[in-house]
């Protein structure tokens, strides 16, 4: 997978989702590369990356106010593994990334719900 190949990166992360895991929900990625040995914040927590990494995330409830579960994936640009983390906060409570993309959704989750452009992969 290329680095800036973001349509298979948010396949991957789609990819990673759990049966159900979309029901009611919004999945987000950020279409910045996280350099290896960077640390990424995910909730209250933070993580060391070990590989080059995408962060994705899932809103569980996108139709509330935080916090509520919600679902990190780091996804790894070189293999497409992702490894997830659960939360309770979204990235975007710091303030968005301007890479920010929706890229899949509960089509019965109202459009208001979106926290960025909904851009799903081709």
């Amino acid at each position: 997978m290329s680095v800036t190949d973001w349509a298979a990166v948010a396949r991957q992360a789609i990819a990673a989702l759990a049966p159900g895991d979309l029901r009611g929900a919004n999945l987000y990625l950020d279409r910045r590369v996280i350099a290896s040995g960077a640390r990424v914040a995910v909730g209250r927590s933070e993580v060391t990356v070990d590989r080059n990494s995408a962060l994705a995330f899932l809103d569980r409830a996108p139709q509330s106010n935080w916090g509520h579960p919600c679902r990190y994936l780091l996804i790894d640009l070189a293999t497409g593994a992702a490894n997830g983390f659960d939360a309770t906060e979204p990235p975007f409570l710091r303030g968005a990334s301007p890479e920010l993309r929706a890229i899949a959704r509960d089509p019965a989750v109202p459009d208001w719900t979106l926290a960025a452009p909904f851009e799903p992969p081709a």
